[in-house]
């Protein structure tokens, strides 16, 4: 609660400046992703997938997928981003 109230207080000045800056709660981000991999599949994947889309909605240009090398989750996601670029208009 004291860090949520952190963040309202100090955000709201920038938010006035750039824009909402708080990212949205953990389970939009999950449904976002749901089309991609079942809601099951818990973990970094899901939710890097999720946030591809949360970007994409939000007006991003692109998104980079930086992983190291033999991360099983960012394998997941890895074999997702040619799909969610296509259905994302082609974001890089």
């Amino acid at each position: 609660m004291i860090q949520h109230r952190a963040e309202r207080v100090l955000g709201r000045p920038l938010e006035r400046r750039f824009g909402r800056l708080a990212e949205a709660p953990v389970s939009d981000t999950i449904a976002a992703a749901t089309p991609y991999v079942h809601p099951s599949f818990e973990g970094e994947a899901i939710l890097s997938i999720g946030k591809m889309i949360e970007y994409h909605r939000h007006g991003a240009g692109g998104v980079v997928n930086v992983m190291p090398f033999g991360c099983m989750p960012s394998t997941v996601v890895s074999t997702q981003t040619a799909r969610i670029s296509a259905q994302c208009g082609g974001m890089p």
